[in-house]
């Protein structure tokens, strides 16, 4: 058998979808006792990091987001706010306050008659808010989402300023997200089988990609022309190339194969925005999914 193939990551397409936000380069700082937290994800590198561990019929979570106001972690089936389970807490002279909430669209969450979780504790030093809680992983209340073994896509959010009572936690505007994430059973990096030893890697990356500041969406298409292969080659892992504090910028990239004779110069352009007149007909035609990746993937 020939040697094997590993793509780093292999781009005859992709297809980013941008957020409005970037990175800021400070780092989260660490707080409490980490000992109790056996699984841990940054949310956002530098301002959101989430730790959590699983005992019995509940899990225990601690966020630290870098805010003075409030902070939220939701739980939902397709990464969107309709139908998600949202827990949203603040420290407020030294009163923590952790509430158990419910979005049914893209608008202020509502609270919940039964509130299932448990209030473990919570710091504000000025710049960093943190909150420990716990809940079941089935509450039975229908608002809330079952933690299981599947994917579950975590939403994420921090606003300056704690909410007014009377009115509550508003709809956050910026500084929010999701992340896919298995919360019961990761993929550890040491559970990871080393590569075979005929295995290689082919990257294939954009270069000096720019981004109008007023769009909220972009796809962006550029075709690749792979080298040649002697014999059968087999694909066995991928992994994505994002600059470094570009992180929260990239939704999606999906990669399709183009199984027709292309124009060769069509192959040499540095790729534009998607299903546009400067597009190539040759590239509308690669329509065959070979892979693709999405926000939470490692």
């Amino acid at each position: 058998m020939g040697a094997t193939e590993c793509f780093r990551w292999v781009l005859k397409f992709i297809c980013i979808l941008l957020a409005t936000y970037l990175n800021r380069a400070a780092t989260v700082q660490d707080s409490g006792d980490v000992s109790l937290f056996t699984l841990h994800t940054a949310l956002r590198d530098g301002d959101y990091y989430v730790r959590w561990k699983v005992n019995g019929e509940y899990i225990t979570f601690e966020t630290t987001a870098r805010t003075t106001g409030y902070v939220a972690l939701g739980f939902s089936t397709n990464g969107g706010m309709a139908g998600s389970d949202i827990i949203i807490g603040w420290v407020n002279d030294g009163e923590v306050i952790i509430q158990d909430y419910h979005a049914i669209g893209e608008e202020q969450p509502l609270l919940d008659e039964s509130q299932d979780v448990e209030i473990l504790g919570g710091t504000d030093n000025g710049t960093f808010t943190t909150l420990r809680f716990r809940r079941k992983l089935e509450t039975c209340d229908d608002n809330d989402c079952t933690i299981t073994e599947g994917t579950v896509r975590l939403l994420w959010a921090f606003r300056d300023g704690d909410p007014d009572p009377a009115i509550g936690p508003q709809y956050h505007v910026t500084n929010r997200g999701a992340k896919s994430a298995y919360l019961l059973n990761p993929v550890k990096k040491e559970d990871v089988e080393p590569l075979p030893d005929d295995t290689y890697a082919i990257d294939i990356i954009n270069d000096k990609v720019h981004i109008q500041n007023k769009t909220d969406t972009t796809y962006w298409c550029q075709g690749f022309k792979l080298p040649e292969f002697n014999g059968i080659h087999h694909l066995i892992r991928i992994e994505p190339i994002i600059q470094p504090g570009h992180e929260a910028l990239i939704h999606h990239m999906n990669v399709y194969g183009c199984y027709h004779d292309l124009n060769q110069t069509d192959l040499h352009l540095k790729g534009g925005v998607c299903n546009t007149d400067n597009m190539p007909d040759d590239f509308k035609q690669c329509k065959v999914l070979i892979m693709g990746w999405a926000f939470g993937g490692e």
